[in-house]
């Protein structure tokens, strides 16, 4: 059976800050990873809980981006500082997950798609970011955990560099609608919503 590439992104239980005990076969080992993994980040990052967000990943993962790579213990230092100041600034945080890829066996798995920061300010006032991700994850001592977190490019960093207005961007552009005659376009959309 193929699974919807565009399933709806996750419901966070209102129970924000709860964790779950290890997974005890319930079920596909995607259904286990979001009971272990996103779930709980989920809940961790909407209390602001860097502690219990922490706790999902393994005591030797790392963390890749688009310029280093870093242990998962430095990274929690830098987003236990982000978390204690958002909240001291009356601020709060919440994440969603949607999956593009997600492979898996008993024992490790392969995930990956884009996740939806949303930062409040005191006012209320929304940032939002959306950051395509990859994740390794293995199943260790009945439970899930991030081994590899990779997070690539923000999608609004990568469209204003292929969007911009200068060169040498610009140049490419001209140079490819030159070619282009007698053009025609729609737009089609899922039906129902």
């Amino acid at each position: 059976r193929q699974r919807d590439a565009r399933p709806a992104w996750p419901r966070v239980p209102a129970h924000a800050g709860a964790q779950s005990a290890p997974s005890q076969s319930q079920g596909s080992p995607s259904q286990e990873i979001d009971a272990d993994v996103w779930t709980v980040v989920s809940a961790t990052v909407a209390a602001g809980d860097a502690v219990g967000m922490g706790r999902t990943y393994h005591q030797d993962a790392v963390l890749v981006n688009e310029t280093r790579t870093a242990t998962i213990a430095d990274t929690m230092v830098r987003w236990t500082d982000g978390m204690a100041k958002a909240k001291r600034e009356g601020g709060r945080s919440t994440v969603a997950f949607r999956f593009a890829r997600r492979q898996d066996n008993p024992k490790t798995a392969f995930e990956s798609g884009i996740f939806k920061l949303t930062d409040f300010d005191r006012a209320g006032v929304a940032t939002v970011v959306f950051i395509p991700f990859e994740m390794l994850l293995v199943k260790k001592d009945g439970a899930w955990r991030i081994l590899m977190e990779r997070q690539l490019a923000q999608l609004d960093e990568a469209f204003a560099q292929v969007a911009a207005r200068r060169e040498p961007v610009e140049g490419v552009h001209f140079g490819v609608n030159s070619l282009v005659q007698n053009a025609q376009f729609a737009l089609y959309r899922d039906f129902p919503d």
